[in-house]
């Protein structure tokens, strides 16, 4: 495999950083090195949690997260798994830098911890779908499905996805 930051499949991974590593960007490193991949990780924030609750989460700037992404030769990859964000002005400046380089973007929206912290501003998911165009990939849990498309109905969801956004795929 060669190295990162070369003409490789790495992955970009961006995130949390959860140090119960059970979720957020060292669990999703984790599992694409199980997978035979390389990844590079990028935070958006530091959580303060164990493996049952959330207890404080520290947010890093948009400056922060995007000097981490212009820390890389971004040309030089191919795929993006974004995690948790705090915001839709923050989901949109990730993907547009990512888009801008011809990345391909898994989103798999965090929108609360399981044991119901808030990550992402909830005043703001009803822009989510403005999110959607800069996404190839979009893996929400059946509640992220509701708050994002209104139904979690799969032949609602077919035909909204097939009128609105049919070079999405919906996992």
């Amino acid at each position: 495999m060669e190295a990162i930051g070369s003409d490789s499949d790495a992955i970009i991974v961006v995130g949390g950083l959860d140090p119960s590593t059970y979720a957020g960007i060292i669990r999703d490193c984790i599992t694409i090195s199980n997978l035979g991949g390389e990844s590079i990780a990028i935070s958006t924030c530091l959580t303060f949690q164990n493996h049952h609750q959330v207890y404080e989460v520290q947010w890093l700037t948009e400056g922060q997260i995007v000097g981490q992404l212009d820390a890389f030769d971004l040309r030089r990859f191919r795929w993006a798994k974004i995690g948790a964000l705090q915001s839709h002005e923050l989901a949109k400046a990730i993907m547009t830098r990512l888009k801008q380089n011809q990345i391909n973007v898994v989103w798999d929206p965090v929108f609360n911890a399981t044991s119901g912290y808030v990550f992402f501003k909830q005043d703001e998911i009803a822009l989510v779908p403005s999110l959607v165009q800069h996404v190839n990939i979009l893996t929400p849990n059946i509640n992220e499905c509701q708050q994002i498309f209104g139904t979690t109905d799969p032949y609602q969801l077919r035909h909204l996805l097939a009128e609105r956004w049919p070079s999405l795929t919906v996992i």
